[in-house]
């Protein structure tokens, strides 16, 4: 459920940070296309010191600048931590030249001004031996597995529909215990609803047929790569039918679908 002020507030700051900021690859994509090898990409972290990390001055600046939220990429596809987890040594205390915790100084020094605290954290687990799509044979580090709420129990792994099943992700579990530590909490993937992927449109509207209206939003993509989101719909239970229910969908212009592999793939630095 959104909380008030997120619906009413009017500038984000978005930290895009990790070994990838102090080489010349992007963020885990590189790696994931093949236009790096896994040992280059993993050996930015001898090279990713932190330097310039100084929380209190980026609190002071986004203050000044009337930001009310700022979110900071806490662990990208990669699978490198930038906090000191206990589920693994591959993070920016243990395995990188920073030696430190980056998200808990971070954290302090928002709150110390009264700005919202967001944290990304990935799902997707390319570093990891059971992640489907991984493409290196060796995981850096095989402290990774253990985590309950990343990976399938053992005996529930299904490689082949590893990205195609919230139920597989524990979302529901996931939400309940983040709910337990930080009351109020606010997930920007809704996890309950209805998922329309490909559809490239503005959306207008969304209603029941029959019913009422309901609300709606967009979720994820990568526009400049042509890219949809996700369409969640919001779906009250009081409003579903026993034998069906027929959602409406209002677009802006003909129906437009994504048909493609569902990943943007670089080709001579070009997205496709």
């Amino acid at each position: 459920m959104l909380q008030d002020w997120f619906t009413e507030a009017r500038l984000e700051i978005f930290l895009h940070w990790g070994i990838y900021s102090t080489g010349e690859w992007s963020e885990s994509w590189d790696w994931f296309n093949g236009a790096v090898d896994r040992a280059s990409y993993m050996a930015q972290t001898a090279t990713f010191d932190a330097g310039r990390f100084d929380p209190d001055a980026w609190a002071e600046q986004f203050e000044r600048a009337g930001a009310e939220y700022a979110v900071l990429t806490t662990k990208h596809h990669d699978g490198f931590s930038i906090w000191d987890t206990r589920l693994s040594d591959w993070n920016a205390k243990d395995a990188s030249a920073a030696e430190l915790d980056l998200v808990g100084p971070y954290c302090e020094a928002l709150r110390k001004r009264g700005i919202k605290v967001g944290l990304y954290f990935s799902h997707l687990e390319w570093s990891h031996p059971d992640y489907a799509t991984v493409l290196p044979s060796k995981p850096p580090h095989p402290s990774h597995a253990g985590n309950r709420l990343a990976y399938p129990e053992p005996g529930h792994e299904d490689p082949a529909a590893w990205e195609q099943d919230g139920a597989q992700w524990r979302f529901e579990e996931l939400q309940d215990q983040l709910q337990q530590w930080a009351t109020g909490v606010v997930l920007d993937r809704p996890i309950d609803g209805v998922a329309v992927k490909g559809i490239r449109n503005k959306v207008l509207s969304t209603r029941i047929i029959g019913g009422q209206p309901t609300s709606h939003r967009v979720v994820g993509g990568a526009p400049w790569a042509n890219l949809p989101g996700e369409l969640w719909i919001d779906v009250p239970p009081d409003a579903l039918d026993a034998d069906a229910t027929v959602i409406a969908v209002t677009l802006e212009g003909p129906l437009d679908l994504y048909t493609g592999s569902g990943h943007a793939q670089s080709v001579d630095g070009i997205f496709h």
